[in-house]
């Protein structure tokens, strides 16, 4: 019968001293992981006072470079969108500032100071209003009844109602229609808003003039005749592009080819 073989004292060390490494390679970690989510809570505090604090400024400490690094850090937050159009605007750069300014009221309909800084800029440059449909302006203020994806959620929280009330069906402990139909209806209904906002934020064909003194030409050649000049700060609609030139129209319906660097999308 074989012996059983004993462990030696180095052993058992070497099996000690790797378990207790393992052990403080764990904790190392934790730790290491712990001052990073502080760090980060930290830095996120720090940026959300400095956003506070560049909307609020009215001293002008803040630079138009320092709103556009917290615009790359924050995206399209309102106060955000306005005060950099404020800026630009006292700079007299009616293309940025008119851009930021549409671009609030892309996302915030309702925002009236958008809207009355457009106006604002508009009138300057005597540029026509347009003159939108009703039920266009009617869907974009429905999509933005709710924030952000709001209507997507809600679709889901019905959809989750409907099997329950489908299931109660099914089961006898629902007796009467009308409580699933009603759920179905509303739930159609959300699901239309949802995917009716996505395509809204996912295509524009407004574009802002950046450069002043942009000529609308007549066909996509530098060569070609000049149609009407543009100003920064003019909105204009896409309606075709070829290469590195877009078809566009005015306000007053005046068409014409322009570069299409001189142009930014809203969106």
């Amino acid at each position: 019968m074989e012996a059983l073989k004993k462990s030696n004292p180095s052993d058992q060390f070497l099996i000690l001293s790797q378990i207790a490494m393992k052990r403080l390679s764990i904790l190392f970690l934790g730790v290491f992981y712990f001052i990073q989510l502080i760090g980060a809570n930290a830095q996120s505090e720090l940026d959300e006072s400095s956003l506070n604090a560049f909307i609020q400024d009215t001293t002008g400490v803040y630079t138009i470079d320092t709103g556009l690094s917290l615009y790359n850090l924050f995206g399209d937050d309102e106060g955000l969108l306005l005060a950099l159009g404020n800026m630009f605007y006292s700079n007299n750069d009616q293309g940025n500032a008119r851009w930021f300014y549409e671009r609030a009221a892309f996302f915030n309909p309702s925002s009236a100071i958008a809207v009355n800084n457009i106006d604002v800029i508009r009138q300057e440059l005597l540029e026509i209003k347009e003159e939108p449909f009703l039920l266009n302006e009617f869907k974009k203020n429905l999509y933005f009844l709710l924030p952000v994806n709001g209507w997507a959620i809600l679709a889901l929280f019905f959809a989750t109602l409907g099997a329950c009330l489908f299931y109660g069906k099914r089961k006898g402990i629902l007796t009467k229609r009308w409580p699933l139909l009603g759920n179905l209806i509303v739930l159609v209904l959300c699901l239309l808003i949802a995917f009716g906002k996505a395509a809204y934020l996912a295509e524009s064909d407004r574009y802002v003039v950046l450069i002043a003194q942009s000529e609308l030409r007549e066909s996509p050649e530098v060569q070609s005749s000049v149609v009407a000049s543009l100003r920064s700060g003019n909105l204009v609609f896409k309606k075709d592009q070829i290469g590195g030139w877009l078809k566009v129209e005015m306000t007053n319906g005046t068409a014409g080819w322009l570069e299409s660097n001189r142009l930014k999308a809203i969106r």
